[in-house]
C-alpha cells in the first residue's frame, strides 16, 4: 500500500462514524494530536496489552479468535499479505512514547503479526499540550 493510499484511509477513518462512536463512548478524541505512522511496531502494542490486561500468549488468543470465524480472518490475513496491510489501527501514546491505549485494531495487529509482519499502519494520538 503506498503512502497516499494509507493516508487517505487514515483520513477516511478519522472522518468516519468511528470518530463519532469514540466520542459517544466518552473517548477524549479532541484532546489529542493525531499522526499517521506507516510502520508502527507491533511488539509495542503487545507489550502494552500484556501489562494492561496481564495476559500473554497473543498467538494463542488470535488462534482461538481465528477458529471462530476462519473465513473472515483468512480474508484479513490475505489482504495484509497481498495488498500491503489493513486499515490503520488507532492507538494513544503517553508522554514517554509507550502505548497508553489501543482504541481500535487489536485483531488487525494480531493478524499482521500472525502472517509475519513486525509493523502495522497506525493512527497515533498524543496528548495536546
Amino acid at each position: 500500500m503506498n503512502k497516499f493510499t494509507m493516508l487517505r484511509r487514515a483520513i477516511d477513518l478519522l472522518n468516519s462514524s468511528w470518530l463519532e462512536e469514540a466520542r459517544d463512548m466518552g473517548l477524549p478524541v479532541d484532546k489529542f494530536v493525531w499522526r499517521l505512522e506507516r510502520n508502527y511496531p507491533i511488539p509495542k502494542i503487545f507489550k502494552f496489552s500484556e501489562k494492561k490486561y496481564r495476559t500473554t500468549g497473543w498467538d494463542l488468543w488470535y488462534e482461538q479468535e481465528r477458529q471462530e470465524d476462519l473465513i473472515y480472518y483468512e480474508n484479513m490475513e490475505n489482504w495484509i499479505l497481498y495488498h500491503g496491510g489493513p486499515d490503520p489501527i488507532v492507538i494513544v501514546e503517553g508522554a514517554n512514547g509507550e502505548v497508553a491505549d489501543v482504541w481500535d485494531g487489536y485483531h488487525r495487529a494480531a493478524a499482521a503479526n500472525y502472517v509475519g509482519r513486525s509493523t502495522i499502519p497506525a493512527i497515533v494520538g498524543t496528548k495536546d499540550a
